[in-house]
């Protein structure tokens, strides 16, 4: 596989590039150019983009909002989002966007970790916000962009700013603060599946780089239109408008992921290219096959991680696929070669500008082949995320032994491809074996009647773990755990096979469908669990023709 070149050669251009200012340049070269739509909504070209941002901006600064204070946003996925995101950054702002999916404590605690005194969000969340006003510690008023009054029901916790009209104020522009690329760009929390959830800081030059990277823009036109039903509070949300505004590619907005719309929306705004994560993928795979499956618009998606069943995915919607690993915290440091798909389901090479390793608990590297964690540097100053806020021993923890520590377990190939084995938290140990989750979920989801399933460890009355998947039935299926066992022995190594299997209505997952393990964990075994009979699940060695990869 070949790298892409660093783009990191002069800082002027970079600076240029700088996403508000990027989009203040179109509007100058392009201004009529509709670069943005909303799903049965509204439309925007850069023109009005860059005006309303920068309207934004000016409101902000009026508003009293101070340079270098951190104001909480809880918004969904809409054009107004991404000129709230610029205008405070135009204002010399930091926004902390947040999940609209956060309740009670969950959402005070975040908001009282960003330290925001004014909160932009709708009336819809209004209710949200007041359920927990009394276990905030810093929230003075609360900016409502979609009324020109104030509720009815609302009651004096805070000053509620009536704002529908903030988007058409007349910007000053001598007093808009233009960013460097070592401003904060936004705070995003990170999911929380194993902890507290972290507020992540992300340098406009790791945005920058990350737009550059998540998709491979230097394969694509800027007829291209990038499908997105990923909210402003993630870094899929931001990053791939930033891709296609780098491109001058169109960009629309789904609030959701929904699989039975996702095709008439494609062919609807005649969308050429999206992210589907692995579990979107599967739910599209999933589908009834049709002849008019290949029969639309989109001709590229990024998978991630790759799916097994990739290469009949392909041919079946008649998409090239290609794919990329990230986190919050860093800038897309393994890719493909544009869109490529291998076929093997690796995630990669490591781009220039990267440094990628595999290394073992004491941060020794680990031979080819081996399993081992992922961790990173990047060559370029302010590319990767520069702390939690506010969390020093964390940032200091994640970077020890000057690596970034991503807490993925991979294994490399001869050639230099990652292969993304689990996250090291989720790994099962049995019988003196490292088994990946993912491996027991992608046999398990083979299984006629399996729509979902999560691996996870449970406890042993011997020592280490046992393994137990939990699934979700397809409507109107039943699945035998005996038939399953069976259809398992013969597909996998023996000290993977489940112990324990439990049929729940829905898997717990995070807006950015990554499923909540640490829930799972907390079930309790049950009557209801099925328990595999001690003969079977208890065996010891694997055979040889058994084993997964690696």
């Amino acid at each position: 596989m070949k790298n892409l070149p660093s783009p990191m050669v002069d800082a002027q251009i970079l600076q240029d590039r700088i996403l508000p200012v990027l989009v203040r340049s179109r509007a100058q070269s392009t201004p009529h150019f509709v670069c943005v739509k909303e799903v049965a909504g509204a439309t925007s070209t850069y023109s009005e983009l860059n005006r309303a941002s920068q309207g934004f901006g000016t409101y902000f600064q009026e508003l009293g909002v101070r340079q270098g204070e951190v104001v909480a946003t809880f918004l969904d996925a809409s054009i107004v989002a991404l000129e709230v995101w610029m205008g405070l950054c135009w204002a010399g702002a930091t926004e902390a966007a947040l999940n609209t999916g956060y309740r009670h404590q969950l959402l005070a605690d975040v908001l009282n970790d960003t330290r925001s005194q004014t909160v932009v969000t709708t009336t819809g969340f209004l209710p949200v916000l007041l359920e927990v006003a009394g276990s905030l510690d810093f929230v003075e008023r609360i900016v409502l962009l979609d009324t020109d009054s104030v509720p009815v029901s609302a009651h004096g916790a805070w000053k509620l700013i009536p704002a529908r009209k903030a988007r058409e104020w007349v910007a000053v522009a001598e007093n808009l603060i233009e960013p460097d690329l070592e401003t904060a760009s936004c705070i995003l929390y990170t999911s929380g599946t194993t902890g507290p959830s972290k507020g992540v800081v992300l340098p406009w030059a790791q945005m920058l780089e990350t737009g550059r990277t998540i998709i491979p823009i230097q394969h694509m036109q800027n007829s291209d239109v990038f499908y997105s039903p990923y909210a402003p509070c993630h870094i899929t949300g931001k990053a791939y408008f930033y891709s296609m505004t780098l491109l001058g590619g169109g960009y629309v907005i789904k609030k959701q992921f929904r699989t039975a719309e996702f095709w008439p929306d494609v062919r609807a705004y005649n969308c050429t290219t999206t992210l589907l994560q692995g579990a979107m993928a599967h739910f599209l795979w999933n589908q009834k096959a049709t002849d008019e499956d290949a029969l639309t618009p989109m001709t590229q998606v990024i998978i991630a991680p790759v799916i097994a069943e990739v290469d009949a995915f392909e041919e079946r919607f008649g998409v090239k696929v290609g794919t990329a690993y990230n986190m919050t915290e860093l800038s897309c440091p393994l890719v493909s070669d544009g869109w490529f798909n291998d076929g093997v389901g690796s995630c990669g090479t490591a781009r220039l500008g990267v440094t990628a390793r595999l290394v073992n608990e004491l941060d020794y590297e680990v031979a080819v082949g081996e399993v081992g964690e992922l961790v990173v540097r990047h060559d370029d100053p302010w590319t990767l995320t520069s702390g939690y806020y506010r969390r020093p021993d964390a940032t200091a923890d994640a970077n020890r032994n000057q690596w970034f520590h991503t807490g993925d377990a991979f294994y490399r190939d001869e050639e230099g491809n990652f292969f993304f084995v689990d996250r090291m938290n989720d790994s099962i140990r049995r019988r003196g074996e490292n088994i990946s989750s993912a491996e027991v979920e992608r046999e398990v989801r083979k299984f006629d009647g399996v729509k979902e399933v999560a691996a996870i460890a449970a406890k042993s009355e011997f020592s280490e773990d046992e393994v137990r998947i939990v699934i979700v039935e397809e409507p109107g299926s039943r699945v035998d755990f005996d038939e399953l066992f069976a259809f398992l022995e013969t597909r996998m190594a023996r000290y993977m096979l489940p112990r324990y299997m439990d049929v729940v209505a829905a898997i717990p997952k995070t807006e950015t469908q990554k499923i909540q393990k640490n829930l799972l964990r907390a079930m309790p075994i049950t009557e209801q669990t099925w328990e595999a009979p001690k003969s079977r699940a208890r065996a010891g060695n694997p055979t040889s023709e058994s084993m997964s990869a690696p």
